[in-house]
């Protein structure tokens, strides 16, 4: 396959949600060599769904860092998304695109991507996921997490336990490690979503959660 190319024979939602729960999702820090080293590593560990995280950086540059973000998850089951850049994503090849709760309507997405194009939204309420017409929402911050407190107090797990009644999967972030993620499983999360957790080298590396 060609650089920028993707595979259309199988939507990819329907290879996302034919996997088994829990879904892990790795979100990069950045768009540096320490950030493709953890993508390397998550895709090896069977991640299911890699998001490159790297909003300051300017179009080209993380066009770029995504070709070789993809080279890295080459003959892995790992989807690949970027953060809110939806023109690059489609330059790229990815799988999909994660927008914010208040980011290009879900609709638009699909009219300009295709059906087949995995789309996810990052929510930071229960209600935000009600409304949400994307294919996954990821939902926090679950607990306390330096990389989150712009949004204020964590959720906890009473509010993800409301938003996993909706109908949109939900995956739990922020603060999640491999020592509460079963609880966030436990409350009807489809998964969990990371970014320093998975720069330990050690989250879920061995045994899915359970």
């Amino acid at each position: 396959m060609e650089r920028g190319e993707r595979d259309r024979s199988v939507p990819v939602v329907n290879r996302l949600l034919a996997r088994p729960r829990p879904w892990r999702c790795c979100i990069s820090d950045g768009a540096n060599r320490a950030a493709l080293d953890t993508i390397a590593f998550a895709a090896a560990k069977a991640a299911d769904l890699i998001q490159v995280r790297a909003k300051e950086m300017d179009a080209g540059r993380l066009l770029e860092f995504c070709f070789a973000a993809r080279a890295v998850c080459q003959g892995t089951g790992a989807l690949l998304l970027v953060n809110d850049r939806l023109d690059v994503a489609l330059a790229a090849g990815f799988d999909g695109v994660q927008l914010p709760a208040a980011g290009i309507p879900v609709g638009r997405v699909r009219e300009l991507a295709g059906a087949e194009f995995l789309v996810g939204q990052s929510c930071h309420s229960a209600a935000e996921v009600a409304q949400s017409q994307a294919d996954f929402a990821l939902l926090g911050p679950i607990f306390p997490t330096p990389s989150k407190l712009v949004f204020g107090p964590a959720l906890g797990l009473a509010a993800l336990r409301q938003a996993a009644e909706c109908a949109v999967p939900v995956l739990a972030v922020g603060g999640v490690t491999d020592g509460n993620a079963a609880a966030c499983i436990g409350a009807g999360a489809a998964g969990v979503a990371a970014i320093r957790a998975w720069q330990t080298g050690n989250f879920f590396s061995s045994q899915p959660v359970e």
